[in-house]
C-alpha cells in the first residue's frame, strides 16, 4: 500500500488555502458597484472549540486547525464575520473549480446538532499523482461563517469520510468554554 507523503499533503493544503482564501474575498463583495455602504468581510483563525474532530486529529502546529498524521488529513478553521454562508458559497461556481484545478463531486446543505445551518461542497484534486478529496463547508448565521477546509487521501476515504461528516455535525458557532 503506498503512503501518501504528509509534507506533500500540507503542502497542498497550504497552496489551495491560500488561493481559495483570495477568490473568496473577491466574490463577498457582491454590492460594491451599488451606492450603500458595504461591510468587508473578515477572516481569521476560527475558535477550535466550535468542533469535534474526528479520533486520531490533534490540534495543528502548522496552521489553526487538526491534523492526522495516520490518515494523512487536515481540517483547517477559519472564521469570516460579517459575511453570511450564501453569499460565499455563491462563489462556489465553475470558474472557481477550474481556478484551482478542483473538480466538483457534491454540494448538499448542512444542519448541525445545534441547529445552525450550512453547505458542504465535496471537491477532489490530484497532488503529484494521487487523489485528494476536499471538503468546503460554510455554517454560518447573520453575523458569521464557520468555513471547514477538510482534505484527507482519496485512498482513506473508506475510514475517514464517515467520521469527517460526524465531525461536521458537532459544529457549534457559539461554544462554552468549561472554565475551572
Amino acid at each position: 500500500m503506498k503512503l501518501i507523503n504528509l509534507g506533500k499533503v500540507l503542502t497542498g493544503i497550504f497552496s489551495l488555502f491560500l488561493t481559495i482564501s483570495f477568490a473568496q474575498e473577491d466574490t463577498v463583495n457582491v454590492n460594491q458597484q451599488e451606492e450603500r455602504p458595504v461591510v468587508e468581510p473578515k477572516a481569521q483563525s476560527g475558535n477550535l472549540d466550535m468542533l469535534t474532530p474526528p479520533a486520531t486529529f490533534e490540534i495543528s502546529p502548522a496552521f489553526n486547525g487538526f491534523l492526522s498524521k495516520k490518515t494523512s488529513s487536515a481540517i483547517i478553521v477559519t472564521l469570516i464575520n460579517d459575511v453570511t454562508f450564501p453569499l460565499l458559497a455563491k462563489g462556489m461556481d465553475e470558474e472557481f473549480y477550474k481556478k484551482n484545478n478542483l473538480t466538483f463531486i457534491s454540494e448538499s446543505d448542512v444542519v448541525t446538532d445545534t441547529g445552525s445551518k450550512g453547505v458542504l461542497y465535496k471537491l477532489s484534486f490530484i497532488l503529484e499523482g494521487d487523489v485528494f478529496i476536499r471538503y468546503m463547508v460554510y455554517i454560518g448565521d447573520l453575523e458569521k461563517t464557520l468555513w471547514l477546509n477538510i482534505t484527507y487521501p482519496q485512498i482513506v476515504e473508506s475510514v475517514v469520510e464517515s467520521e469527517i461528516l460526524k465531525c461536521i455535525t458537532t459544529v457549534n458557532l457559539n461554544p462554552v468554554r468549561d472554565e475551572k
